[in-house]
């Protein structure tokens, strides 16, 4: 997942238009429906779906989920939550 959203410049587009890449700022890979976002730094990784929050390490492992605006102290890294997060790590 790092190398993927380092590297954005040099991944080859979709024909079909289901993903975009956003490279103001932050890179960031986006698909429109559902609405999923990927975006972060080699430190930290976030997936974005709708107002969930997925935190990653740069490695990609499975760090916390938090709900988009909560307070930090919120933070929730349960079993439940690694087991939803799966689905969008490989």
């Amino acid at each position: 997942m790092a190398m993927v959203v380092d590297n954005l410049d040099y991944i080859p587009r979709l024909e079909d238009d289901s993903i975009h890449y956003d490279f103001d700022g932050h890179s960031t890979i986006y698909k429109e429906n559902p609405k999923i976002y990927l975006n972060g730094s080699p430190e930290q990784y976030v997936v974005y779906k709708n107002d969930e929050l997925y935190y990653f390490t740069g490695q990609g492992k499975f760090s916390h989920f938090r709900i988009l605006g909560s307070d930090s102290k919120f933070d929730d890294s349960s079993d439940q939550r690694k087991i939803e997060a799966k689905k969008y790590v490989a």
